[in-house]
């Protein structure tokens, strides 16, 4: 609860120790949790598109095997949001859409990222449809999650489907204190 208001990078590095503890287990399989990696097998992690530079791509938590690109290596990503703003989450919801193969391209603005049919940010030009690139395989499952101390929401991708929101939906202050 301390940190909800503070920078969303707090609230990432904490959620990351939490989730660490819980995972544990599966890290004998290769499995890992890394906050805000860059990386696709050697390279950056990029969305690429035709006549443009890649756009790099930074999720604030993945699940996944280093450096293997296949099916078994990106398992979950998760975007967290600390407060409301409608730039952020459209943001968001396209970057999960695009890495979990949900959709296959995203428009690319300046620095945001937007679905077909969502409106453009302001001030900002369209400048190329982006992809995964070629031989890295999407994310099996992704989460967007909104931690304020209003509340939180919660929303799923599944195996390329449509994101979804989850229905538990209760006020920060009603979770349980840590010990």
């Amino acid at each position: 609860m301390d940190l909800l208001g503070t920078t969303e990078r707090a609230v990432v590095g904490r959620l990351m120790v939490y989730l660490d503890r819980h995972l544990a287990a599966l890290s004998s399989s290769g499995l890992v949790i890394d906050q805000d990696y860059e990386r696709a097998g050697q390279a950056t992690k990029r969305l690429t598109a035709r006549g443009m530079p890649d756009k790099k791509i930074v999720p604030d938590l993945i699940f996944h095997r280093r450096r293997d690109l296949g099916p078994t290596g990106n398992v979950l990503a998760i975007e967290v949001k600390t407060d409301r703003r409608a730039d952020g989450r459209l943001h968001d919801f396209a970057k999960l859409s695009v890495l979990t193969g949900h959709v296959t391209t995203a428009i690319a603005y300046g620095k945001y990222l937007r679905l077909h049919g969502d409106r453009a940010p302001e001030g900002q030009a369209r400048t190329a449809d982006v992809s995964l690139p070629l031989g890295m395989s999407p994310y099996k499952y992704g989460i967007w999650l909104l931690l304020e101390p209003r509340g939180t929401e919660c929303w799923w991708w599944s195996n390329g489907k449509a994101p979804q929101p989850l229905n538990y939906m209760a006020p920060t202050s009603d979770l349980p204190s840590p010990p």
